[in-house]
């Protein structure tokens, strides 16, 4: 799979990475909003507002009008309080950023869905905030970890939900590799006399 690279030339793998799009479900627009952000390299994929708007086009989000840098900022905080909430449990900074949001009910074939009542950026915020919301009240948002390794944040799909690692093959990988190589130069001092 080829990554993405940001406007500065760092990779930025693809969002949903290592699984397929969409496969994390009601989580995956938190997913993919989390990983703009290579936390191992510092790669972004929104750095200006123009990179904003051409993430929030390619994610399929309604045009969120003219953005500004206070806009990307505003952003940039929402998702570093989520990434922190997801690793600590603890959505304090998230919910308080969000502050208070109107939804409406839109009629679905289903019956019917909660919808941001207003457009734009907001709308967007909202989106993350219902997503939030409903994945927490059904149990899966502790799904969403962060990566021990790279701290990329991925949907943990093992039956106990103490998946560790973004990827067996990548991340996993290496820390068991880090811990061998530790374990064998532990042993090397033990025997020297």
């Amino acid at each position: 799979m080829e990554h993405p690279v940001d406007s500065l030339g760092l990779v930025l793998p693809e969002p949903s990475w290592p699984d397929e799009r969409g496969s994390a479900g009601p989580l995956e627009p938190l997913r993919r909003f989390c990983n703009t952000l290579n936390r191992e390299n510092g790669a972004d994929a929104w750095r200006t507002p123009a990179e904003l708007a051409a993430w929030l086009s390619a994610e399929g989000h309604a045009s969120a009008g003219r953005l500004t840098r206070a806009d990307v900022g505003r952003l940039v905080a929402l998702r570093e309080a989520l990434l922190v909430g997801i690793g600590t449990g603890d959505l304090t900074a998230f919910a308080t950023l969000v502050g208070a949001r109107s939804v409406r009910l839109a009629a679905t074939a289903d019956g019917g869905e909660l919808v941001p009542a207003t457009p734009g950026l907001d709308g967007v915020v909202t989106r993350l905030a219902l997503a939030v919301a409903i994945t927490s009240a059904s149990g899966e948002l502790r799904r969403l970890k962060s990566c021990d390794h790279c701290r990329w944040v991925f949907h943990d799909t093992s039956k106990n939900r103490a998946g560790r690692w973004c990827s067996m093959a990548a991340c996993g990988g290496r820390d068991k590799a880090r811990s061998y190589r530790r374990r064998q130069a532990g042993g090397a001092r033990r025997a020297q006399p």
